[in-house]
């Protein structure tokens, strides 16, 4: 029995050294990396002889423990066996590398997107002043402008008649799905370079679970190379991200939406970062929004500062989750997206095809996009 806990050990089978781990994450106070085990039993002296040999290896290795022994399987039978082992598993897991893994999300975000979406497809208007209209005619309103239509004072909400009476050479052009969706694809992608783990929230909105993975880049700024990394990726794909990380998705959010991207909000620091910001950074509704602002609250942080309690009861349940999401608190889980394996892309020609000359053109661009 002695020599089959000792080849058990070696050899890696479990029939032998009859080593029993339970796998009881939620117990465990820390992540490990080779045992995500929360307890050990052990049976038979044999087992003893096995659980010497283990504990031997991890202190030689120094690597994590399980972090919580069982020890009333054996401590009748050999109390010293137990105090030993659990000095040996301390000092294991004293010089263990791997800490607490705390929850960290990445947002990416795509500024005006439908314009940006445009552009892609049509990059030969990058530093013309473009509009990107929805509806026809007189009822044309423009959703979104360029930045040389902005100096010039086109916004959006104008109508398309308004806004060429402001400049008289801008070049307008409709709301295009095909354009948008391959934008978003390209947007789902770039994501996909951070983490396996992300949610598609909205088409100009990405979220990623990037928790452990600053350890990936060099230096003490991992955060923020990894996100000066995703909007790298993201230009090479033609598209002009922002990358907000943070604890929760709302803090994520709000920092993507911040013009020095990329945006790094510590861990426990998200309540600190709303506080200066204004109200309309968590859509509320406008009953909502001006039952607020007529009791004297303009920023995030005038409104976490109101008791919780009576927020609840003059506002009901939305003003009690507004007032929660002001304080930088967000409970909602991240869900999981899985892209299907397909490309798309392509463009609506404003004009109809009568020679093959424009469609091989827009072909080529089409082709170009899906290369990258």
């Amino acid at each position: 029995m002695l020599a089959s806990g000792v080849v058990g050990l070696l050899t890696g089978d479990r029939r032998f050294d009859r080593l029993s781990f339970c796998r009881q994450e939620a117990e465990a106070p820390y992540r490990l990396s080779h045992h995500p085990f929360a307890s050990l039993r052990l049976r038979g002296v044999d087992g003893w002889v096995g659980f010497a040999f283990f504990a031997v290896q991890k202190w030689v290795e120094g690597g994590p423990a399980p972090p919580r022994l069982c020890a009333s399987a054996f401590s009748s039978l050999c109390p010293p066996l137990c105090l030993c082992a659990s000095v040996v598993l301390g000092r294991a897991g004293e010089n263990s590398k791997f800490k607490p893994l705390m929850t960290r999300i990445a947002c990416l975000f795509i500024p005006l997107f439908q314009l940006a979406a445009r552009l892609r497809a049509e990059p030969e208007l990058a530093g013309e002043a473009v509009v990107v209209c929805e509806g026809n005619g007189s009822a044309a309103r423009v959703v979104g402008a360029s930045r040389p239509a902005r100096k010039s004072g086109v916004r959006s909400g104008m109508s398309l008649a308004q806004a060429r009476g402001i400049l008289p050479s801008l070049i307008a052009r409709g709301h295009d799905a095909s354009c948008e969706a391959s934008a978003h694809e390209a947007l789902v992608e770039t994501a996909t370079g951070l983490s396996p783990r992300i949610e598609d929230a909205a088409p100009d909105v990405v979220f990623a679970d990037v928790s452990g993975m600053e350890r990936l880049f060099e230096g003490t700024s991992g955060e923020h190379d990894m996100g000066q990394a995703a909007i790298v990726a993201a230009e090479a794909l033609d598209l002009p991200a922002r990358v907000g990380i943070a604890g929760n998705k709302l803090a994520a959010r709000v920092a993507a939406r911040m013009p020095d991207s990329p945006k790094i909000v510590a861990a426990g620091e998200e309540t600190r970062f709303l506080a200066p910001l204004p109200l309309t950074h968590l859509h509320l509704e406008r009953r909502l929004m001006d039952t607020l602002r007529r009791w004297g609250v303009r920023t995030l942080g005038d409104f976490a500062r109101l008791p919780a309690d009576r927020t609840a009861s003059r506002l009901g349940p939305a003003g009690a989750n507004a007032h929660r999401a002001a304080r930088g608190i967000d409970s909602s889980p991240l869900t999981p997206h899985h892209p299907p394996p397909t490309f798309h892309e392509g463009m609506e020609l404003e004009w109809p095809v009568v020679t093959v000359d424009p469609l091989l053109y827009a072909l080529r661009q089409s082709l170009e996009r899906t290369r990258k």
